[in-house]
């Protein structure tokens, strides 16, 4: 997260000359790559027997955690869902600066201060969640993604990305908090698929929903996307929650 803080400052100073200078320079961080890879070194492990072959144990797996596991299934789609609405504002992130007022220089130091708040989040998530518990801390994801897209398309002023910020709190909370409770439902022989799993419905939903904001953006404007997102976000993520606490998860 401070990588990109520092590398998102000077993208936006360079940007602001020419955003093709922004390309070039990234390539000897990249190339820096190449030579660190060689460094790495697989550490030991036990090996994992498989008596039916690594596909037919892929869907054991899965059939076990999305299915017969009926709490780590719903915990997995809401995660999904949280992640995609949450990400999906990130295409409307610059156009939105623009509506507010903001100079094209600020952006790089605006998403440096996104990481920041996202890596700060990320490091107490462990503190705010043991104070609010799993409930609440589940709850409290919905309520401040759909909340925050709200404030955006309602109050437009010169610091309106001050409200991105709650986005990116949940963004740093979210991948540690609810990758514990994922963690909590499942067997260190399953994990790793388990999280994959995860990781690939969130995406799933992402591709689905950031088609449809984009026609939304570009058809109306930001605001209605923004207003659209907000109501989709409280809807789906209080009929899981409904659903979570029906299950005896939450």
């Amino acid at each position: 997260m401070i990588a990109l803080a520092v590398a998102n400052s000077l993208g936006g100073v360079i940007g602001k000359y020419n955003l093709r200078y922004t390309f070039y320079a990234t390539i000897p961080f990249f190339s820096l790559i190449i030579p660190l890879i060689f460094t790495m070194h697989e550490p030991e492990r036990n090996k994992i027997i498989v008596e039916k072959g690594y596909t037919k144990e892929l869907f054991k797996i899965l059939k076990i955690s999305l299915i017969e596991n009926k709490k780590l299934r719903w915990i997995i789609i809401y995660s999904g869902v949280i992640y995609a609405f949450n990400q999906s504002a990130l295409w409307l992130y610059q156009p939105y600066f623009k509506v507010t007022g903001l100079d094209i220089i600020y952006f790089g130091i605006v998403f440096a201060s996104f990481q920041i708040v996202a890596g700060f989040s990320s490091k107490l998530a462990y503190k705010i969640e043991q104070k609010l518990g799993q409930k609440y801390s589940l709850i409290m994801l919905t309520l401040l993604i759909g909340g925050s897209y709200l404030l955006m398309s309602n109050l437009i002023f010169l610091f309106s990305f001050t409200f991105c910020y709650i986005q990116q709190f949940v963004r740093g909370f979210k991948n540690a908090a609810v990758t514990d409770y994922i963690n909590q439902l499942t067997t260190s022989s399953m994990r790793a698929t388990v999280l994959s799993a995860e990781s690939f419905i969130g995406r799933l939903i992402y591709a689905v929903i950031i088609p449809v904001i984009g026609w939304t953006a570009d058809i109306y404007n930001i605001q209605q996307a923004l207003t659209i997102m907000g109501v989709t976000t409280l809807i789906s993520g209080s009929v899981i929650l409904i659903i979570l606490r029906k299950k005896s998860v939450i």
